[in-house]
């Protein structure tokens, strides 16, 4: 329980150096990982989707009842690497169409940029240098405890806990390979940045 909501914290909200939020979605198990995503209309998500599983979307009665009915002109996917763009504001729902029955599915609600300032600037502050060769570091607020690092498909590479000082350096990619990484930090909100490794 505890690694499915650390795991469910780590993939939401991963915030990039562009006005996009790239939101990856996996399957654990019988489960999608995170099964309830709150995005923007600006955001990209990304299924990687495996082991027998899919993800179709369907209608809302459809995904109320545990069907399986695909939505007509909805996605579907399996594998990795499966990109949703151009998101409009509203809801949007999928299934696992072999295991929906055992309430395998997921839901997005996307809400419109029009008019919303963001804090992705200050955000951006807080973690430097990135792009990184070796280390980080974060500026933590009073009440972020815990710092988690993933890899784009959202597998823990490092966590850090129990965090009392307001500067703090990670070296936790130091000898990983050039990519694409995530920092998540944990306080009372969750808020995450995308990292660049050289």
């Amino acid at each position: 329980m505890k690694h499915s909501l650390l795991t469910l914290a780590i993939i939401a909200s991963a915030f990039t150096l562009s006005k996009a939020t790239i939101y990856p979605v996996i399957t654990s198990g019988f489960t999608f990982s995170p099964s309830s995503l709150t995005v923007t209309d600006q955001d990209t998500i990304i299924f990687n989707v495996g082991g027998g599983h899919n993800a179709t979307e369907v209608s809302q009665s459809t995904w109320n009842m545990n069907q399986a009915a695909a939505l007509p002109g909805g996605f579907a996917f399996t594998g990795s690497n499966n990109v949703l763009t151009n998101l409009t504001a509203g809801s949007r729902y999928y299934v696992c169409t072999p295991h929906v029955g055992g309430g395998m599915k997921g839901q997005i609600t996307i809400t419109s940029t029009v008019g919303i300032k963001g804090t992705q600037a200050n955000l951006v502050k807080r973690f430097y240098p990135n792009p990184i060769k070796d280390n980080l570091t974060i500026n933590l607020q009073a009440d972020e405890k815990l710092i988690r690092i993933v890899d784009i498909l959202g597998n823990a590479i490092a966590e850090y806990n129990n965090l009392s000082e307001q500067s703090f350096t990670i070296d936790a990619l130091a000898n990983k390979p050039a990519g694409v990484y995530f920092a998540l930090i944990i306080g009372r909100e969750t808020s995450s940045i995308k990292l660049i490794k050289e």
